[in-house]
């Protein structure tokens, strides 16, 4: 059926004003904005030993499924722009089975480990991040991935504690006491852990730990371990050391020597008695039983060499002698004029010690007087000479006095007196000496039957006083002159092995250099000495010494003794054109 023209055009002028009156009955609303998840926002949060990692999803429409999110984090923000997948600086945070809607954020803790792992890290440059989110469009039934923008962050300076080792004590033949202190906690307001390494090398590494954080220790505390076990008579090393939340600390390595195990005795070789022609008695003492309760043999060796080999045994383990006890032997049949030499021996379960050497001389039936050379005092330019009638002989003393010189054939003939009894001293004084010089004497006796000589012996005169420009050191003792000066150390020179060994630091300070020439590399354990165009390099437990590069070998290698460089200093006195000289008499080392 059709509509007229008519009434066609009075519906749809109908239509048309219900569409203007009422739009929303004709023409259907517009769908909502589709909106897809992105990164909001992304923040870090920088503690002492972790960063926290924080980022914020926007308000996505619900046409979008989350699979996973997580963060990339490296050390190179050039290695977070192209990820193609997982790699061990992928991180995943949460995935589909966790409740993270729009609006929500997640987070990721990074250790400070885990950050100092990464390669090419450097706590001096920025550390770089960024999260990413994986989503499903539910529309289209792919699966997406977005990133946020890259931020880093830079970890707090690390700062590990301060720890110094200090001398062991109680050392016996298998067990000894370390001993060390915490000086300052570093970065942290906690210890974490502490202890001691040690070992029978310069490098000790056997770990024994004393303490951590559940110890109650602060800073200025001291801290000890007692090792047991130990060998005897063997040399060992340690260093104590201290651990917080940014690293750990060394105190300086210190040594020390175990006592020996199963000591023998010590016994003591008196002075001979009873002197005659042809008989003397030998005299000694028991000082110690050494680690045991009995001597088992005791007595003396003699003959008529240095060496003496012929023993005679006084007494055996069935005798009652105590510690303190004395004991002789009388020998007979001995040469008339001859000079014994003796020493006193005592054994136990351990073994055998003696006494020192001594010796003395049979009487003469010659008639000659016996005089016997004593030793003598010296000073620079002076020395006094001693001696002691033992016997007149068969006439009265017609002349007594010295031979001296610079040579065991004492030319020269000082007679002091005639007429001295048996027994009595007599003394020369001297003067006109050279300083610092080795000179020989022996004394003289005559009487109507001949001349008698006591044996030769020498002495040194006094060194003369060093000027103003040299500086003297000495031996076990922390005051030293520093070119006429008076100045204190804080460890003294001593002898090792036949070797005079000097702290460095005051000796380079006698020879014009100042703290700012002087560098330790605790490292490589070398220490560098500078002066004008000579730099001089040492390295401890090495022989060899540096000088502006070209290596000399030493007979000796420089050590650490009380946390100071210690070594045979005439090397690096030569090296800045010094000369290191020793006094034996003073026992002192003047450089100049």
């Amino acid at each position: 059926m059709h509509l007229s023209k008519k009434r066609a055009t009075g519906w749809w002028v109908l239509i048309l004003a219900l569409a203007l009156l009422a739009p929303s009955l004709y023409f259907p609303a517009p769908a909502a904005a589709v909106t897809s998840p992105r990164i909001a926002d992304q923040n870090e949060d920088v503690h002492d030993d972790y960063v926290t990692l924080e980022a914020e999803i926007n308000l996505y429409s619900s046409n979008f499924h989350l699979t996973e999110y997580g963060f990339y984090h490296d050390s190179d923000d050039e290695d977070l722009r192209y990820k193609e997948g997982p790699d061990e600086n992928w991180v995943k945070v949460g995935g589909a089975a966790d409740e993270l809607g729009p609006g929500d954020t997640f987070m990721l803790d990074l250790s400070r480990e885990t950050i100092e792992d990464a390669a090419g890290f450097d706590p001096d440059d920025p550390y770089y991040y960024r999260a990413y989110v994986i989503y499903e469009d539910l529309d289209f039934g792919s699966q997406r991935i977005i990133y946020g923008w890259f931020n880093s962050f830079q970890l707090d300076e690390e700062t590990a504690p301060e720890v110094t080792t200090r001398a062991a004590t109680a050392i016996e033949s298998d067990t000894a006491v370390m001993n060390g202190e915490i000086v300052d906690f570093g970065g942290d307001d906690e210890i974490t852990e502490y202890g001691f390494y040690y070992g029978t090398t310069s490098s000790p590494a056997s770990k024994k730990k004393v303490g951590d954080s559940d110890d109650s220790i602060d800073a200025g505390d001291d801290f000890s371990y007692e090792l047991t076990g130990l060998q005897a008579n063997t040399r060992y090393y340690f260093r104590a050391y201290a651990r917080n939340s940014q690293g750990i600390a060394y105190g300086a390595v210190r040594n020390f020597l175990t006592t020996a195990d199963e000591r023998v005795p010590e016994v003591t070789t008196r002075a001979a008695t009873a002197i005659e022609s042809e008989a003397a008695v030998l005299n000694g003492e028991i000082r110690d039983f050494g680690d045991d309760d009995q001597i088992t043999e005791y007595g003396f060796y003699y003959g008529t060499s240095w060496s003496p080999t012929t023993r005679k045994v006084v007494g055996y383990a069935s005798d009652s002698i105590d510690e303190g006890d004395q004991f002789d032997y009388e020998l007979t049949g001995l040469k008339v004029d001859t000079k014994y030499y003796f020493q006193a021996y005592a054994r136990n379960r351990h073994g055998i010690a003696y006494g020192t050497v001594r010796y003395f001389l049979t009487e003469s039936n010659g008639g000659k007087p016996r005089v016997t050379t004593m030793s003598s005092t010296a000073g620079q330019d002076w020395a006094t000479f001693n001696a002691i009638i033992t016997d007149e002989g068969d006439s009265d003393i017609k002349s007594y006095g010295f031979y001296y010189g610079l040579t065991s054939a004492v030319p020269n003939r000082i007679e002091v007196g005639r007429g001295i009894d048996e027994d009595e001293e007599f003394t020369y004084r001297l003067s006109g000496l050279k300083p610092g010089t080795l000179y020989y004497v022996k004394a003289y006796a005559s009487n109507d039957e001949g001349t008698a000589y006591g044996y030769l012996h020498n002495f040194s005169t006094q060194a003369a006083p060093v000027t103003s420009k040299a500086s003297v050191f000495t031996i076990g003792s922390t005051f030293y002159t520093l070119r006429g000066s008076a100045q204190w150390m804080d460890v003294s020179p001593y002898i090792r092995d036949g070797r005079t060994y000097m702290p460095i630091r005051y000796v380079a300070y006698a020879m014009g250099l100042g703290d700012e020439d002087i560098i330790w590399d605790p490292a490589t354990r070398q220490v560098i000495l500078t002066k004008g165009q000579t730099r001089v390099t040492l390295i401890i437990g090495s022989r060899n010494i540096y000088v502006n590069g070209s290596p000399t070998t030493m007979d000796v290698a420089p050590e650490i003794t009380n946390s100071r460089t210690c070594l045979p200093i005439a090397w690096v006195a030569q090296a800045f054109g010094y000369t290191a000289l020793w006094d034996a008499w003073g026992r002192t080392v003047t450089i100049e």
